[in-house]
């Protein structure tokens, strides 16, 4: 979106503050599973932390501000002593304007983003008088907040127009997330990727690896069908050859070097080293040392997501 078309839908938003909070986490804590009543900025300014919306992973760390809406889920793990604000509104455009949307128009307020700021002071200023005053509940103090929302939003926009912060429309890279869980066991390519929602596949990747910082194949592959295999051979018993083919692999030889290179152990010595453990609740990102959060390059030519992505191309 151009710069002056991003003011004006902005201009066009009719805008109601909901709330704002600030919150901290120490090092180790979490805050899982809230569910956002309204669209949010978060703002963290102090601290590290992993932040999954809807989960997509945004590594943060000192400043950092993400732009969620209604309904998406938030889960925050703090890697170290954490301070952050979130400010939650409504904002709507008119009936007329509504009318008038232009189709795959997204409202502001329903939109997607994340970004490291490049002059974080001057947000955090706004977010501290934002806070200060809310606390105080007066209608003066409201019709502040709302006046410091208003030039919260102009820095944010200038700031991330600076950066250059070019973000895929909001839902689709949780809607690619949503595709590969619905298509677990079927050839996937990041080609058929880019066709089913209609993205280039280098920029598709691009953009996927910024708010998930994996490759699709890559995620694909150890968020999802590494992680199913383990949920079935602890829980399940299915066969080796049984839970290759559900996670997407006609041969199992392949899949046993997959599963190995990512867990450490081969699917049958992992079974057996779960055995006797019972009413053990399994995360084979915490115990085998995966993080979704680990940045990997994409490389499609010298390692086994390349033999993957080929071997799957030539099956479609």
């Amino acid at each position: 979106m151009k710069q002056q078309e991003e003011y004006k839908v902005w201009n066009q938003l009719h805008i109601e503050l909901a709330d704002i909070r600030l919150y901290t986490l120490a090092a180790g804590e979490s805050s899982n599973g809230y569910h956002l009543p309204a669209s949010a900025f978060l703002f963290l300014y102090r601290g590290k932390a992993k932040i999954r919306m809807d989960g997509l992973i945004h590594p943060a760390e000192h400043f950092y501000c993400l732009h969620g809406c209604k309904g998406m889920r938030l889960d925050i793990e703090a890697t170290e002593y954490l301070e952050y604000y979130l400010v939650l509104y409504r904002g709507e455009f008119s009936l007329r304007r509504r009318y008038f949307l232009n189709k795959g128009e997204i409202p502001p307020s329903q939109q997607i983003f994340a970004f490291a700021p490049a002059q974080p002071v001057g947000l955090y200023q706004i977010m501290l008088r934002m806070e200060e005053a809310w606390s105080e509940s007066t209608e003066k103090d409201k019709f502040v907040v709302k006046t410091l929302f208003y030039q919260f939003i102009l820095e944010m926009l200038q700031q991330k127009q600076q950066l250059g912060v070019d973000l895929l429309p909001t839902e689709v890279v949780k809607q690619v997330v949503q595709y590969m869980h619905k298509h677990l066991d079927e050839p996937l390519t990041l080609e058929l990727l880019g066709q089913r929602f209609g993205y280039n596949p280098q920029y598709l990747a691009r953009r996927f690896k910024e708010l998930t910082t994996r490759s699709p194949i890559d995620y694909l592959i150890i968020g999802l069908r590494i992680g199913k295999a383990c949920h079935m051979l602890q829980y399940t018993d299915a066969s080796i050859g049984e839970i290759s083919q559900s996670v997407g692999y006609e041969d199992v030889f392949y899949f046993n070097r997959i599963f190995k290179k990512n867990v450490g152990l081969s699917p049958s010595h992992f079974k057996k080293e779960l055995s006797g453990e019972e009413d053990v609740r399994f995360n084979p990102y915490k115990r085998w040392g995966l993080s979704m959060s680990e940045s990997t390059s994409q490389c499609y030519v010298d390692n086994d997501n390349y033999y993957h992505y080929k071997k799957e191309e030539s099956i479609t």
